[in-house]
């Protein structure tokens, strides 16, 4: 992922070179551009699939408890290798196969939700990770890849509550404590929680260490 996107956002607030006054209003419109931006440019690259945990995202015991068909299997397992070559359409078209022979695959539902965001099909995507959340409310990659989708589409209240339930549901998800640190950061009145967030993520992500250089800095 590249964080030029943020680092220069944040930039603007802590230089020397300052900006025409803006209301918070305009902030928010601004920070809620930048941050469909950055769906659109990373999603394919941060939103987390389930063959690729962040740390402390355990298996959950709903989905211990769950046995999956081995169809259904297949067909997930096809739709990671599709997802990795570029080819969204194909690996949403597997994970309809997934789900619509297991409906209670809540995997399944997480991946479908992100390829239908990097499709554009953004409420197909919300409903789909609204399936998966449904079926596995402990899952921190679910809540993480519904916060991304509800900042791209301007929600960033319901962006910061996902962030913040994904963050609770594993402390270790580096990814979700970067995307709530941004989030927060948007608010004097937040500001140092969302650096206390973005810290935690420097610790293993070097977007996140790239943002806190810049704080270093300040003119």
């Amino acid at each position: 992922m590249t964080s030029k996107w943020i680092f220069g956002l944040l930039l603007v607030w802590t230089c020397g070179a300052q900006p025409p006054v803006k209301s918070q209003d305009e902030l928010e419109t601004e920070l809620a551009s930048e941050l469909r931006g950055w769906m659109d440019r990373v999603a394919a690259r941060t939103s987390v699939s389930a063959e690729n945990r962040p740390t402390g995202a355990a298996v959950s015991v709903t989905e211990l408890g769950h046995k999956i068909p081995r169809d259904a299997q297949k067909s997930f397992s096809r739709a990671n290798q599709f997802s990795k070559k570029g080819d969204h359409a194909s690996a949403a078209t597997q994970l309809e196969r997934a789900t619509g022979r297991d409906p209670k695959f809540a995997d399944a539902y997480t991946n479908l939700g992100v390829e239908y965001g990097l499709l554009g099909r953004l409420d197909d995507a919300a409903a789909a990770l609204q399936r998966s959340i449904e079926l596995d409310p402990r899952s921190s990659i679910a809540h993480y890849n519904m916060g991304i989708l509800l900042a791209r589409i301007g929600d960033l209240a319901g962006a910061e509550d996902s962030a913040r339930r994904a963050v609770a549901e594993s402390g270790e998800n580096a990814w979700a404590h970067l995307l709530l640190g941004v989030l927060l950061w948007k608010s004097e009145r937040t500001r140092s929680d969302g650096l206390r967030h973005i810290e935690f993520a420097a610790r293993s992500l070097p977007d996140a260490r790239k943002l806190i250089e810049g704080f270093d800095h300040p003119q």
